[in-house]
């Protein structure tokens, strides 16, 4: 009877076991168990960078400010405080900026400092204000036409902007240059693709560079990179060595009260996390894993590409290690000094590179 009985059960099982094999062998023909490459290679650039010094960040540092006479400046989630520190992280002083906190302010905020004084660039305000270097509030733009998702000095009296511009029923972030000196608004001519979405699909990081005189953007979710000089001129668009160039963005409206606040409801793969520039050199933090690195490699660094902010050609790469797991989430480069905030401290490296033609 056991013999009986089993006998279907063994037959059931060869047949599943079969079942498996096939699919099994139409998997591996059609390819899904075969890595995927990204299609491009990286010059790695050995021995890079070295830890010169390192603090707790317990979460409060935002972003790097500005590097003054060894004097490292980190934002804080508070607008009005900023953290002053050598270059070696063994001493902090807090300055105080002379103005008032407010959820508006507080909701989107870049600051910048140099010798100069401070700026600092509210975005849903929408307004700039200019500090001394004592945290002095001395002059407030409050009447630009619309808010504007990023920001970035040229010079002691203009500012290039990403700002939202309507057309018709649509809303789309334009580039636009404001000077405080003649309190005028120029906006670009033709160098943005409209999409109608808010600048959800075509967001990215504003730098300039002193050296040539240009500003670059760096898109999040594309390899593009657009460079504009001083009076929103096209010098040319080009693209990073990572491969993805469409990635569309989708978004919905609600009502909150007598206020319409848009969202980005589509998942999207972020290629370009973090970007900055320093004499000539652009410097971006990509996400997309070159088919000549390991899983090791890629898993336990960020890796960041360079490229000439002149003629956009790449230089190599150079790897930021993570710190107990945790991958960098801002870092600022200036000349041999790179400083970078994790989620838990704050690190400074210092930073060896070939020498490169950046003129």
């Amino acid at each position: 009877m056991n013999k009986f009985y089993n006998k279907p059960a063994a037959i059931l099982i060869y047949i599943l076991i079969a079942a498996g094999l096939l699919i099994f062998t139409l998997v591996l023909v059609r390819g899904d168990f075969i890595p995927q490459k990204n299609g491009f290679s990286r010059k790695v650039i050995q021995k890079a960078i070295h830890v010169l010094g390192k603090i707790e960040n317990k979460n409060k540092f935002l972003s790097i400010a500005g590097y003054r006479g060894y004097t490292i400046y980190l934002a804080t989630r508070e607008p009005n405080k900023l953290i002053m520190v050598d270059g070696t992280l063994s001493k902090q002083h807090v300055l105080s900026l002379d103005i008032p906190n407010s959820p508006k302010l507080n909701s989107r905020f870049e600051i910048e400092i140099d010798s100069s004084g401070i700026r600092l660039f509210a975005g849903n305000v929408p307004a700039l204000y200019y500090f001394k270097l004592d945290g002095t509030l001395f002059k407030t733009i409050n009447n630009l036409p619309g808010v504007f998702t990023r920001s970035i000095s040229v010079n002691q009296a203009s500012v290039i902007l990403r700002i939202i511009q309507k057309r018709g029923n649509q809303f789309d972030a334009v580039f636009a240059k404001y000077n405080s000196f003649h309190n005028k608004l120029t906006y670009e001519q033709g160098i943005s693709a409209w999409h109608g979405d808010l600048g959800f699909s075509t967001d990215g990081l504003l730098c300039f560079d002193k050296l040539t005189s240009l500003a670059l953007y760096i898109e999040l979710f594309s390899n593009k990179v657009t460079a504009i000089d001083t009076n929103l001129t096209l010098i040319y668009k080009t693209h990073t060595i990572d491969t993805i160039s469409v990635n569309q963005a989708n978004y919905n409206s609600m009502k909150l009260g007598n206020k319409t606040e848009f969202t980005n409801t589509s998942p999207k793969r972020l290629v370009n996390s973090e970007s900055c520039v320093d004499e000539g050199r652009l410097f971006v933090k990509s996400n997309l894993q070159a088919d000549n690195e390991t899983d090791d490699v890629f898993s336990n660094n960020a890796v960041v590409d360079i490229y000439s902010v002149k003629n956009s050609s790449y230089g190599g790469s150079f790897y930021i290690p993570d710190d107990n797991g945790k991958k960098v989430l801002r870092f600022r480069v200036f000349r041999n000094l790179l400083i970078a905030i994790y989620e838990h401290h704050v690190i400074t490296y210092q930073l060896r590179l070939p020498k490169a033609n950046v003129r």
